[in-house]
């Protein structure tokens, strides 16, 4: 138990089940190995070790807490994950986050920065961000189902190679801020 509350190295994996909540008052999470497939993280959890969920098999919707505002490198990287409530006060989705899980649909994020790989590889069909800033080199690639991007008026930069590969781009706003 530290000052911000309870700091787990990591969560066992647990029998089967549905769903799972972690309680309040864990602060930290280094590693989940498994057994859930619906998970709700708590407000108070303020962040995840690296790769905390990647090549997790059995976890497919997550609904993240509003005390995490950065989901760090690789979190859900290679994972089973398909579905993922952001609570709209993230900051950064961190460097190939989500790339190549199963991921599908429309995200919506408050994220101001994407960054590299983040969604590379995933089923997504839309993208709406509400505050992002900047978008990672390669952020999107090969997203083959991605159709329709929206960024709101504070984007500023998209780094190369954000959305090479999206087969199935249709529509996209850009702002008339954007910058590079």
């Amino acid at each position: 138990v530290g000052q911000d509350g309870i700091r787990l190295s990591y969560i066992e994996r647990v029998e089967e089940t549905g769903e799972a909540t972690i309680p309040d008052g864990i602060s930290y999470i280094g590693e989940f190995l498994g057994g859930v497939n619906n998970l709700i993280l708590p407000i108070s959890l303020k962040s995840l070790g690296d790769g905390c969920f990647e090549e997790i098999d059995d976890l497919y919707k997550i609904e993240l807490g509003k005390g995490l505002v950065n989901i760090p490198d690789r979190c859900f990287r290679e994972a089973s994950i398909r579905e993922v409530k952001f609570s709209g006060l993230e900051e950064t989705i961190g460097e190939s986050a989500f790339a190549e899980s199963y991921i599908r649909g429309s995200v919506v994020t408050g994220a101001y920065v994407i960054g590299k790989e983040a969604f590379s590889q995933t089923n997504i069909t839309s993208l709406v961000t509400v505050r992002a800033k900047e978008i990672g080199v390669c952020a999107f690639e090969y997203c083959t189902n991605l159709a329709r991007v929206r960024f709101d008026d504070n984007l500023l930069i998209i780094k190369g190679g954000a959305f090479r590969g999206c087969s199935k781009l249709e529509e996209v706003y850009l702002p008339r801020n954007v910058k590079k």
